[in-house]
């Protein structure tokens, strides 16, 4: 077989013989060098040919695959914040209708949100309530990360977590790169990427330091999958079981169409004044 040697940027096409080089000497490899500059790629075989002509970069295979980054700038780029954010806090409404779900109504609504902002859904309003919800608890937070890596579409759900600590206002960016990190980390994106999304998120965070250390350590995140997927649904089993699930309604939440209130049962007819008893004559 070949092993293909990627070399980036100006100086990619030195670094990229070099160590095409080093691997034929050290293993006998035979080598395809791709340089990759400027959002174009070109490859040459052997060590010192002729390169072929330089094409535009492919756009990602699958929905909501962040763009290929040609340089390390580039990488930076696509997981920095954005220069403002795009959306604030939920209106008081909205937070009030939160916070009489119970654990399993409101990881329901975490669930539909994900989705929502991943198929690019009323993107503002429902990027906003997906922040509030992964940044409000730690059981709801669980839940947006399993749902994330869970069944299909996951590559663009766990870009839509990206997007969204991306594009959020500066207090919430921490707990939202601590997330994405984690996310983007057991859905085996590149070490680099995982690392920019360290970069911004908490050092005192339990989340980003367990990431942390899997990345450096080499953890094959596959693994991980199914143990975090059985651990979110007992949490919400356990979280469900202390609250009062049994005695919260569903109040509106705007931008959640299955949640709804609940009617208001009818009022009770009134009954008529019971008549007035006579005291007993005193004998």
């Amino acid at each position: 077989g070949h092993l293909m040697v990627v070399g980036y940027g100006p100086a990619g096409p030195e670094r990229s013989r070099l160590i095409a080089t080093e691997l034929r000497d050290a293993l006998d490899a035979t080598t395809v060098q791709v340089h990759i500059q400027d959002g174009t790629w070109r490859t040459r075989a052997g060590l010192a040919g002729p390169w072929g002509v330089a094409t535009a970069l492919p756009r990602p295979a699958g929905p909501g695959l962040p763009d290929l980054a040609a340089t390390k700038d580039e990488l930076r780029t696509s997981m920095a914040p954005l220069p403002w954010p795009v959306f604030g806090s939920p209106s008081p409404a909205t937070l009030a209708g939160l916070e009489k779900l119970s654990p399993a109504l409101r990881a329901d609504v975490a669930r539909r949100t994900l989705d929502n902002v991943a198929a690019g859904n009323d993107p503002v309003a429902q990027t906003e309530l997906l922040a509030h919800l992964a940044t409000s608890d730690l059981v709801t937070r669980d839940i947006i990360l399993g749902h994330a890596l869970d069944g299909t579409d996951t590559e663009a759900r766990v870009n839509a977590l990206v997007q969204t600590f991306r594009s959020a206002p500066a207090e919430n960016r921490q707990a939202l790169a601590a997330l994405a990190a984690a996310a983007t980390y057991l859905a085996a994106w590149n070490p680099p990427h995982v690392r920019e999304l360290l970069a911004h998120a908490d050092s005192h965070s339990t989340l980003a330091g367990l990431v942390s250390t899997a990345v450096d350590a080499g953890v094959n995140p596959h693994k991980l999958r199914s143990t975090l997927l059985r651990a979110v649904s007992i949490e919400l089993d356990e979280a469900e079981h202390a609250g009062t699930a049994n005695d919260r309604t569903r109040p509106d939440v705007p931008g959640t169409s299955k949640v709804q209130r609940k009617p208001a049962a009818p009022p009770a007819p009134a009954r008529p004044a019971p008549s007035a008893r006579k005291s007993a004559p005193e004998l």
